[in-house]
């Protein structure tokens, strides 16, 4: 190959090569947009679920009475078999 056409295979080749990482690049970002909404869409159901239904602290006795925010609950009895 004599120099012009040597100089123009391998600008060819150095374009092909940018073009190649681009796309690379792109595709890895796609997928990592998509976690991130998949993320995100979690996070929204988790706080609309917080906002309707607060959690809050109970505490159930051996005896079967709940205990939430200082008020005793029975449960009544319980036949497991």
């Amino acid at each position: 190959m004599t120099g012009p056409v040597a100089t123009m295979v391998a600008v060819t080749a150095l374009a092909l090569a940018w073009i190649v990482v681009a796309v690379t690049i792109a595709i890895l970002a796609a997928r990592r947009f998509r976690l991130a909404e998949t993320v995100l869409s979690a996070a929204r159901v988790n706080a609309a679920l917080l906002e309707s239904a607060p959690a809050r602290p109970l505490v159930v006795r051996p005896d079967l009475r709940r205990d939430r925010k200082g008020c005793a609950i029975s449960l009544g009895r319980v036949s497991l078999g």
